[in-house]
């Protein structure tokens, strides 16, 4: 049986046989602190939480992983793995008919907004200040690798439009918490992460 590791910023992938299973990198990334072994579990439950709400046959739980002494020491996301060529982006670059697949995954997005949670709370999150200061930190940790992945004048001028597009939208955010347009939704559906189906539009999956 093959087996294939995947990398993100925050996880680990293990891709093998039917099953993906995600380990939690023990980083602290300012929004995401995942140094201990306590933190990881929690934050796998988290992820295991609200991604059931879109994808309930795809996240099966938490699993245990135990140390020579017996001792769970690991607790890794344990998904059914979706196959390759089902990728909304693999779908995508092989030229293959996506419209309606984009339509149902967008009824689906606007069906987990609507029973979403909102809130004072909430609303701070996804308000200009709180948004300044994440991106502003995510920014300044990839400065601070020994290595950047991105030159530092494209890194500043990644920075500059970012923030340019939150100058002068106060109201604009105002009025999206007034309404009750600030949820909380899912924040990381990219199309390399999204599985289409036979039977919907789409799953949120490794």
């Amino acid at each position: 049986m093959s087996i294939m590791v995947e990398q993100t910023h925050a996880a680990m992938v293990v891709l093998s046989g039917e099953r993906a299973y995600k380990l939690k990198k023990p980083v602290h990334l300012g929004f995401l602190n995942c140094t201990t072994v306590r933190a990881r579990l929690a934050a796998c439950r988290r992820e295991v939480e609200l991604n059931r709400r879109l994808a309930p046959d795809v996240y099966e739980g938490v699993a245990d992983v135990l140390g020579p002494d017996g001792q769970a020491c690991e607790h890794p996301v344990v998904m059914r793995r979706m196959p390759e060529e089902r990728r909304l982006a693999t779908m995508v670059r092989a030229g293959v008919p996506v419209d309606e697949h984009l339509r149902a995954i967008a009824r689906a997005v606007a069906r987990l907004h609507a029973a979403s949670p909102h809130g004072p709370g909430i609303d701070r999150e996804g308000g200009v200040k709180a948004l300044r200061s994440r991106w502003t930190d995510s920014f300044d940790q990839v400065r601070g690798l020994p290595s950047p992945p991105i030159e530092r004048p494209v890194l500043d001028g990644l920075e500059r439009l970012a923030l340019r597009f939150l100058d002068g939208r106060g109201p604009l955010f105002e009025a999206r918490s007034a309404a009750g347009r600030i949820v909380g939704g899912h924040g990381d559906l990219l199309a390399d992460v999204l599985v289409v189906t036979e039977t919907r539009g789409g799953s949120s999956c490794p």
